[in-house]
């Protein structure tokens, strides 16, 4: 999950994909790309829970040790907390190489029924650099907003200059909060389904609930299962799931 533009709700789209894949007995491992380490919210984790890969790859060990899996049977991997020093250090050493972050993933030795989903920070740092140069899908977080339209063409270049190579998939395209009453959030919503007709679009209308869910420590399906918010979850996740198995 990426942007170039922040706000977009990519965390909790990464949150709630997992859920739905879960329920959906696929072993779903969501891992925090973020140094901001706020996807760990979502899932329940205290402000305290400090451990992530961040560190330990900064120190060459396996991050397989800071793997949390929870009661429900989902696994995150925190991004953790790190000094300033430390940040300084680890952003070093992936601008150093590139691949960094997809080597940390292959030690994780994966089985190949299971998904891994990675939550990069907004913008095109070194951060987001090395979650595109890991993915063999990016699912591209907009929102119906002018802001979004406009940063689409640096979201695609950015894609293309990363997302290479033989493992890569393609691209999914995620509209967030859609409202058609709002008569501009329509409109831009419209003009994203015609530029990017011939790609995979999918879209989250706006719903109160999700915004609840994450207050009270749930995920969407548990908080609100009978709402609009989670028909749209479960429909863009298979249909996430359905293009990594080139269904």
């Amino acid at each position: 999950m990426f942007s170039t533009k922040g706000g977009v709700g990519k965390s909790t789209v990464t949150s709630n994909f997992g859920s739905v894949m879960n329920l959906e007995n696929r072993k779903v491992v969501s891992m925090d790309c973020d140094p901001n380490n706020t996807l760990k919210y979502h899932y329940g984790l205290s402000q305290n829970y400090s451990e992530g890969h961040a560190l330990l790859g900064l120190n060459n060990s396996p991050i397989s040790s800071c793997v949390h899996q929870l009661s429900t049977g989902e696994k995150i991997i925190p991004f953790g907390n790190l000094t300033e020093a430390e940040l300084v250090a680890y952003e070093k050493k992936l601008l150093e190489d590139p691949y960094f972050l997809k080597k940390q993933i292959a030690s994780l030795q994966l089985k190949d029924n299971e998904i891994l989903l990675l939550d990069a920070p907004s913008g095109s740092s070194i951060f987001t650099q090395q979650v595109l140069n890991a993915a063999n899908i990016s699912v591209l977080v907009m929102l119906p907003d002018a802001a979004s339209y406009l940063t689409l063409e640096r979201s695609l270049k950015l894609i293309n200059k990363h997302c290479v190579g033989k493992d890569y998939i393609g691209t999914m395209f995620l509209v967030n909060q859609v409202h058609r009453n709002f008569e501009l959030n329509s409109d831009v919503f419209d003009m994203l389904q015609y530029q990017l007709q011939n790609h995979i679009i999918v879209e989250i209308h706006q719903d109160q609930a999700v915004a609840e869910s994450l207050a009270n420590g749930m995920n969407i399906l548990k908080y609100a299962p009978q709402s609009l918010a989670t028909e749209d979850f479960i429909d863009a996740a298979q249909t996430l799931e359905s293009y990594l198995l080139g269904n």
